[in-house]
């Protein structure tokens, strides 16, 4: 259901969380490294996440990628949308474009209720919390 690009997002994100601090940056490479992910891939990213304030990036000798106390309380689910730049639970599972509540696809009524709820999960799931 998630995409590569929110896999590895999230899993760097974790990796941030536990790993990184305002003291302590990470390097994209270092990141890419850990996480198992194509350093050009994750570097895309990381850019789009520090565009839009989820991450934290110093330039210089000493730079690199981290969190702050305050981006630890994002929600999971920021990242993704951050990411995605669209709600990817109010798709299709079937990736029809027609799918809805008036034109269900096969599988609408037996999945809509997990997604919302997974939606819901990831919405009150913070970063600090997913990383412990």
């Amino acid at each position: 259901m998630l995409s590569k690009t929110t896999q590895y997002a999230l899993k760097a994100a974790v990796y941030l969380a536990k790993n990184s601090s305002v003291d302590r940056k990470i390097l994209a490479s270092d990141l890419a490294k850990n996480v198992e992910v194509p350093k050009a891939f994750l570097s895309k990213i990381l850019q789009r996440l520090s565009s839009k304030g989820y991450v934290s990036s110093t330039k210089g000798p000493n730079g690199g990628y981290y969190f702050t106390p305050e981006q630890l309380q994002n929600a999971a689910y920021d990242v993704i949308l951050a990411v995605e730049n669209r709600d990817v639970m109010g798709h299709c599972a079937m990736s029809l474009t027609a799918c809805n509540e008036q034109n269900p696809c096969a599988l609408h009524e037996h999945i809509a209720v997990a997604k919302s709820a997974l939606k819901r999960s990831l919405e009150q799931l913070t970063l600090h919390e997913l990383a412990q």
